[in-house]
């Protein structure tokens, strides 16, 4: 019985000094290890991987329009983004002369490897929010299909997948063009809720892909 008590105690204690703990970098760098390298051969010019659907070509897209080198232009980091103790990997923009600069992939843990959730570009452009609620970060996307098309959302990793949860839509055609959450509203409110989005952009500390991925 003291034995079983003392494994109990043991258990116990070893969950409290767990629980909330995250993965470290140097975990997060192996179990990227692969995913990165694909993304640092694309940028690199490898010409197989620039032509897979999956890889982002707005990574180099960007980069050519402003007559840089790609590996220099775009970095990552590791980050817990939903609170689960698992470092995601982020791919963004270092810099950008014109606007904020915006996320071009987000990566998490798969069943077996990493999966890349959610892919971001010129015309549909991603940021990273707080996400008081959740207890983490979040997600603000602004994307347009058209002139007279507009979108912006805001929304989070839940269980490995990407989750959209406040919608805002523009269409011009239409007499009342702003709907939000399906309900229309006014001019004034659409601007205002944008506004307050954008005050919540957070823009993580990124390392030049150019720079390799390293262990600390």
């Amino acid at each position: 019985m003291r034995n079983r008590l003392s494994v109990i105690v043991f258990l116990a204690l070893v969950l409290m000094l767990t629980a909330g703990v995250c993965e470290s970098w140097n975990d997060a760098v192996s179990y990227y290890d692969y995913a990165w390298g694909w993304v640092y051969n694309g940028l690199r010019g490898d010409e197989d991987v620039r032509e897979s659907r999956a890889f982002n070509y707005a990574m180099v897209q960007c980069a050519v329009d402003e007559g840089k080198d790609p590996l220099w232009t775009t970095g990552y980091t590791f980050m817990d983004l939903d609170g689960d103790g698992k470092r995601e990997m982020i791919i963004g923009q270092m810099e950008n002369q014109w606007e904020t600069p915006f996320l071009f992939e987000i990566w998490t843990h798969g069943k077996t490897e990493p999966v890349s959730v959610l892919q971001g570009w010129d015309r549909n452009r991603l940021y990273l929010i707080i996400d008081a609620r959740n207890g983490g970060y979040g997600f603000y996307q602004e994307g347009s299909d058209s002139a007279f098309e507009s979108q912006w959302q805001t929304g989070g990793l839940r269980s490995g997948r990407v989750k959209w949860e406040h919608v805002l839509s523009y269409t011009a055609e239409k007499s009342a063009p702003w709907t939000l959450a399906r309900k229309r509203v006014s001019d004034a409110k659409a601007e205002a809720q944008i506004g307050a989005w954008k005050r919540e952009i957070v823009l993580p500390r990124l390392i030049p892909v150019s720079n390799g991925l390293y262990y600390e």
